[in-house]
């Protein structure tokens, strides 16, 4: 007996420029936006079931219109989005869910998924009259400390991600760290611990471990600890070595981090690269020795995951869920939180030994196969999502 296929819609963000025509696309967003590589290889495992159909509906401001692509069993809705992010969430996420709203609803969907509390995704995934998953991203009573909104606004996100993990039908999180905060707000909410899925990109190649370069990708903020890392690379004392930093920022912030550089008397090894394609990331990961992350809270950083893929050590922080993520001593190493003399002496050990970052980083890399292959990924999800709408079926 032939099923109807299994219609999951998801509320997510997802750079426009990736596939809507440029000319749809406001000039100020033609230089991208942020890759969400976990959305992709998530669309990317499920294009060529039959069993289900994906809708993934996209409200931003990058848009001139109403844009749809159709890719396979999945279909992408670009939706313009008025508001300014600001409003949110003084506004409680509903215009957003009102612009979102006519066009998930003759969807149908089964099962509404929402990727991210802090994002609002995971708020809106539970105004809908449909079972809904949560993808647990970032935590923002957790990031709240290191960024920079106002008392008020930092109440309202915190308030609005919490409300929504209670209203959840299920949660979906990417590491132990993320379930553990679940468990805090909601202790009987089904939960399953699935990580994100690799990119298979990042394992065509691997590290000549020629050059001694530092990278360090992400946005250069406080949260992701931008200060850490430069003031840990002033200590390592190879005058070859290079910090090559990949990853946007505010102009203050740009110019400060610049300053800093400048002040450690590190200026002329530092590079700031600013945000790359994919394909620029993967080539410089190529021609580096290790990744560095002086985060002061990550929930679930895929830029470890991407690469370890690459076959690169990774040296993180101790925070939220790197802990989950790297294997001390196996696939890279662990530091205490600004415990920057610490993190320098990791920094160092791997840039004046490549033949240790080669073990490491084929640990990582054998690692990372075997734990995020999409299709093992999209499966997972699939079968979650199956039995969410089987524990609301006895409910009803």
């Amino acid at each position: 007996m032939k099923h109807d296929p299994l219609r999951i819609a998801l509320i997510t963000h997802y750079p426009a420029k990736d596939l809507v025509p440029l000319q749809s696309i406001k000039k100020k967003y033609h230089q991208g936006q942020h890759p969400v590589p976990w959305v992709r290889s998530f669309c990317n495992a499920f294009a060529s079931r039959s069993d289900i159909l994906v809708g993934v509906f996209v409200c931003t401001r990058a848009v001139r219109h109403h844009v749809r692509v159709e890719q396979g069993n999945v279909v992408f809705e670009f939706i313009p989005k008025y508001i300014p992010d600001r409003i949110e969430p003084f506004d409680g996420y509903i215009p957003r869910f009102l612009q979102l709203s006519p066009y998930i609803r003759p969807f149908s969907p089964d099962i509404v998924h929402g990727f991210g509390t802090e994002s609002g995704n995971g708020a809106l995934s539970t105004f809908l009259p449909y079972p809904n998953i949560i993808s647990i991203q970032g935590i923002w009573e957790k990031l709240a400390p290191y960024c920079k909104l106002n008392k008020a606004q930092n109440y309202l996100k915190i308030q609005a991600e919490k409300w929504a993990v209670r209203r959840a039908s299920g949660i979906i999180a990417k590491t132990n760290f993320a379930k553990q905060w679940v468990r805090s707000i909601n202790p009987t909410i089904p939960i399953a611990l699935i990580p994100n899925a690799l990119n298979p990109e990042f394992l065509k190649g691997f590290p000549s471990f020629e050059r001694p370069h530092v990278l360090c990708i992400g946005a250069m903020c406080q949260y992701k600890g931008t200060d850490v890392v430069l003031r840990a690379f002033s200590q390592v004392s190879s005058s070859k070595a290079r910090l090559r930093i990949i990853g946007g920022a505010s102009v203050l912030d740009h110019t400060n981090y610049v300053q800093l550089a400048e002040n450690l008397g590190i200026r002329d090894q530092v590079d700031f690269l600013g945000n790359l394609t994919r394909k620029q990331i993967i080539k410089e990961m190529e021609t580096a020795r290790l990744l560095v992350l002086g985060s002061r809270m990550d929930t679930s950083p895929n830029v470890i995951i991407e690469a370890h893929a690459a076959g690169l050590p990774v040296v993180g922080t101790k925070q939220g869920g790197i802990p989950d993520m790297i294997r001390h001593g196996q696939d890279g190493f662990l530091v205490g939180l600004d415990q920057i003399d610490e993190f320098a002496r990791k920094i160092e050990c791997l840039v004046n030994d490549s033949s240790l970052g080669r073990v490491l980083g084929a640990s990582g890399r054998r690692k990372v196969t075997a734990l995020h292959d999409p299709l093992q990924i999209a499966e997972a999800h699939l079968q979650f999502y199956k039995k969410v709408l089987a524990v609301r079926k006895k409910k009803l």
